[in-house]
């Protein structure tokens, strides 16, 4: 959760978090294990429950990793009755 935080911002703030995961080495008693992760970002929207928020943010969650690793996705419903 990032709050008073656009979905856009959200999601350059994640590309960044992305790329310093991916490029740091992490070791495990001495082997090199590379990192990754997909992450899933919405906005709120007036009227929005949790887990209406929670749905959206799942599926856009989806949509980054249907993309491959290391990747972020968003899914912005501006009005949840036009889907």
């Amino acid at each position: 959760m990032l709050p008073e935080t656009e979905p856009a911002e959200a999601v350059r703030l994640l590309e960044r978090i992305l790329k310093g995961v991916t490029q740091t080495p992490f070791e495990n008693k001495g082997q090199e294990i590379a990192l990754s992760f997909s992450a899933g970002v919405t906005g709120y929207y007036q009227g929005a429950t949790v887990d209406e928020l929670i749905k959206d943010a799942d599926l856009a969650l989806y949509k980054a990793k249907s993309q491959g690793r290391t990747s972020v996705s968003q899914n912005l419903i501006a009005d949840p009755d036009s889907v």
